[in-house]
Parts: structure tokens; C-alpha cells; sequence
């Protein structure tokens, strides 16, 4: 969706994201956000004690995969403490 850095600078009634793109302001729904976009996003969001915000930066990191995302979904699981088996659930068959 973005090329380069984006930072959210609001979130509006609708849900839609407010986004700053260098001097530009774009408005986009998430369910336009490619998945590595989410994935970035959830990680950059989650707050050092915000244990659901590390959830969903897990839940997206692991929905990405890879080699690379690993160490990334194991951080994020363990600063979610109770919230972490929700996300191994939603990878069960």
C-alpha cells in the first residue's frame, strides 16, 4: 500500500487509519493493508506492557511465517502471558 515509512497518526470513527507518508496524509481501511503491512504495524503498536497488543503482533508475525518472523512470533507470545494460548489456538487444524 506504502512505499516506505508510514506512522499512524489517527485512527477515525470508522475504524479507517490515519496514516502520515512523509508530508502526505492518507486514509486506509485495514482491510486493505497487505498482510506484512498488518504484520509491521501490530509489532510497531504493541506497547511494552500491553499483552493483548503483543497477541496480535503475534497473530500477524505468525500468519506471515518465515524464518525471519520466529524470534519475533516467540517474543511476542511470552510478553502476551495468558493471551498467547489464543494465538496457538488459532493456528490449530
Amino acid at each position: 500500500m506504502v512505499n516506505g515509512e508510514a506512522t499512524v497518526d489517527a485512527v477515525e470513527a470508522d475504524g479507517d487509519l490515519v496514516l502520515l507518508v512523509g508530508s502526505m496524509r492518507l486514509t486506509t481501511a485495514w482491510k486493505k493493508m497487505q498482510l506484512a503491512e498488518l504484520a509491521s504495524l501490530s509489532n510497531s503498536l504493541a506497547r511494552t506492557d500491553g499483552e493483548e497488543d503483543h497477541a496480535v503482533a503475534a497473530f500477524f508475525a505468525r500468519l506471515c511465517g518465515g524464518d525471519a518472523l520466529a524470534v519475533a512470533v516467540a517474543q511476542h507470545l511470552i510478553a502476551a502471558k495468558a493471551h498467547a494460548a489464543a494465538v496457538d489456538e488459532a493456528f490449530k487444524p
